[in-house]
């Protein structure tokens, strides 16, 4: 039983973590048709987001820029940021 836990708690880290990358892909988007300027904390979050991320002028698949801020989560990447 402890197993199975595990693995759906793994699961569950998995899906909450590709949703914080749709939130912040989302906010980033957001920011960018706001056109003001972010509060400071926030514009290092958006400039590297912006460095892997493309704002989105056109219907296109998002998977993949879903998977490169995922990964960028799982690295502890945004930690840091100032």
């Amino acid at each position: 039983m402890g197993t199975i836990a595990a693995r759906r708690t793994r699961d569950c880290l998995t899906l909450a973590i590709d949703v914080a990358a749709m939130h912040l892909l989302a906010l980033c988007q957001a920011a960018d048709l706001r056109a003001q300027p972010l509060p400071d904390p926030l514009c290092g979050v958006h400039r590297l987001i912006r460095q892997h991320s493309a704002p989105v002028t056109h219907d296109r698949p998002l998977h993949d820029d879903i998977a490169t801020i995922a990964g960028l989560i799982r690295r502890h990447s945004l930690e840091d940021l100032r």
